[in-house]
C-alpha cells in the first residue's frame, strides 16, 4: 500500500502543466514603416508586422493544401488574438523606423479561428533540434566564432514552431564538435545527450545578399533540407525558410482532423520502478494531441494508462515516438513501451 500512496503522490506533483515548445509565438519577424518622424513610423510597422505574423502562424499550424482557405481577419479581430508583441531588433532614423518582432497569439482564440474555418491543424512539437549553424567561407568552415550572422538569425527563431530550435551555449563541451567534424556531418555524441535534442547541422554559405543552405540531422538517415536564398536579410529569411521546411516535414505525419471528439485508448506500460512511469508520465504530459492520460490499474510492473487524445493513431504514435515512446497493438491489447534513448 505504501508504494501506491507514493505512486499517487507523485502523480499530484507532476500533473501540473508541462513547459512546452512555443508554437503559437512568431519570431524574427521584419518590421519598417515611414512617416514624417521614426515614433509616427513605429506603430502602423508593427501592426503591419502583426498581420504577417498571423499569417505565419496559420500556416505553420496547417497544411499547405489549406492554405488558400484560411481566414482573413480585419484589424479588430487581430488584436483579440495578439496575447503580446516584443520588440527584438530596432533602428530609427529621422523618418523611418524598421526592426523585428516576436509576436505570441492566444492559444484559444487561434484554436477557434481555425475550427470556425473547419481546417485541420496541428500544435504538437517534435523532439528539439539542437542546431550547429555553420558558415562556409573560402577559408573553410566556421562555427563557434563571435561574427556568425547566421547565428544570429537562427537566435531569433529559436525556441518556437513545430521543430523548436536551440543554439547550443558553446562551452568547452559544446566546442569539442569542431567546425571541420561538423562540416564533414561528425559530432560528439554526448552533444545532443546533453541538449536532449536531435543534433541539426545547418550549413550556410554566402553572404547578406545571398546564401545557399545545407541541412540535415547527424546521424540520422533522411533526406537532406537544401535551398538557395536571395536579396536583402538573406541569413534571416533563410532561418525562416529552414524552420518552415522542418515544420512541413514534421505536419506530413502529424496532422489532425479537425475534430472535437478525442479518442479514448487503454494501454499497458511495463515498469520496472516508479522513477521509470514518471519519466513516462512527464513525456505524454508534454504531448498536445493527448488532452489526458489517467492510470487505471498501478502495480509494481505495469501501468494501466487510459488515453485521451486527438487525431488518429499514427498521429499518435508519431508524436510518441519524438519522445522515444513506441505504441504497438499485441495479442488484442496496445502497448506502450520505452524506445531508444534520447541521440
Amino acid at each position: 500500500m505504501r508504494f501506491y500512496g507514493v505512486l499517487a503522490a507523485v502523480l499530484l506533483i507532476i500533473g501540473v502543466a508541462p513547459v512546452r515548445a512555443d508554437v503559437f509565438a512568431v519570431a524574427g519577424v521584419a518590421a519598417e514603416g515611414t512617416a514624417q518622424t521614426a515614433a509616427q513610423a513605429r506603430d502602423p510597422a508593427v501592426l503591419d508586422a502583426q498581420r504577417r505574423a498571423l499569417r505565419t502562424l496559420l500556416e505553420r499550424l496547417t497544411a499547405p493544401g489549406d492554405h488558400a482557405r484560411l481566414p482573413r481577419v480585419d484589424d479588430r479581430r487581430l488584436a483579440t488574438l495578439v496575447q503580446s508583441v516584443q520588440i527584438q531588433t530596432e533602428q530609427s532614423a529621422a523618418q523611418r523606423w524598421s526592426g523585428q518582432i516576436a509576436v505570441r497569439f492566444a492559444p484559444d482564440a487561434v484554436r477557434g479561428l481555425l475550427r470556425d474555418a473547419g481546417i485541420a491543424f496541428t500544435e504538437t512539437t517534435a523532439r528539439p533540434h539542437v542546431v550547429l549553424p555553420i558558415i562556409r567561407t573560402q577559408a573553410g568552415p566556421t562555427l563557434w566564432e563571435a561574427d556568425n550572422p547566421w547565428r544570429d538569425a537562427l537566435r531569433l527563431v529559436a525556441g518556437a514552431g513545430l521543430v523548436p530550435l536551440l543554439l547550443p551555449r558553446g562551452d568547452e563541451a559544446d566546442r569539442a564538435t569542431t567546425a571541420e567534424r561538423a562540416a564533414a556531418g561528425t559530432v560528439e555524441p554526448t552533444l545532443g545527450e546533453r541538449y536532449r535534442a536531435r543534433v541539426l547541422i545547418a550549413q550556410a554559405t554566402g553572404g547578406p545578399q545571398a546564401v545557399l543552405v545545407a541541412a540535415w540531422v547527424a546521424g540520422e538517415p533522411g533526406e537532406r533540407i537544401e535551398f538557395r536564398v536571395d536579396g536583402g536579410d538573406a541569413f534571416r529569411r533563410a532561418a525562416d525558410e529552414l524552420t518552415q521546411r522542418l515544420d512541413a516535414r514534421w505536419k506530413s505525419v502529424s496532422l489532425t482532423p479537425n475534430t472535437g471528439s478525442p479518442g479514448a485508448l487503454l494501454v499497458k506500460l511495463a515498469i520496472t520502478s516508479l522513477n521509470e512511469w514518471v519519466q513516462v508520465r512527464a513525456a505524454l504530459s508534454d504531448i498536445a494531441l493527448i488532452k489526458t492520460a489517467t492510470p487505471r490499474l498501478l502495480s509494481r510492473s505495469a501501468v494501466i494508462v487510459e488515453i485521451d487524445h486527438t487525431g488518429g493513431i499514427p498521429q499518435l504514435q508519431a508524436a510518441l515516438a519524438e519522445r522515444d515512446l513506441g505504441l504497438a497493438e499485441s495479442e488484442g491489447e496496445w502497448v506502450l513501451s520505452r524506445g531508444r534513448p534520447v541521440r
